[in-house]
């Protein structure tokens, strides 16, 4: 099963990956907060799809909608992230 904090992390590394282009060398993205609704279980073998789009950027944090298809059902979540101070 695809257990909710796997999810999540499928969820961070597609708004990571995004991000990846846009900052610094020495520069990474952190996650603070995701709205999500985990609703049904997904069986061992299933395919899942994650595409990420942002949907506000402000000075040192950008929200994310990213959007997630597992066996053909269509699930939403919202992501913020920050650009670390160091």
């Amino acid at each position: 099963m695809l257990s909710t904090p796997n999810l999540i992390g499928f969820l961070e590394r597609t708004a990571r990956e995004i991000l990846a282009g846009c900052l610094k060398d020495d520069k990474w993205s952190v996650g603070v907060e995701i709205e999500l609704r985990h609703l049904a279980p997904t069986p061992v073998g299933q395919t899942i799809h994650c595409s990420a789009r942002v949907i506000h950027a402000g000075n040192r944090e950008v929200t994310f909608q990213i959007r997630v298809v597992v066996g053909g059902q269509l699930e939403y979540a919202t992501v913020n992230s920050v650009e670390p101070l160091c």
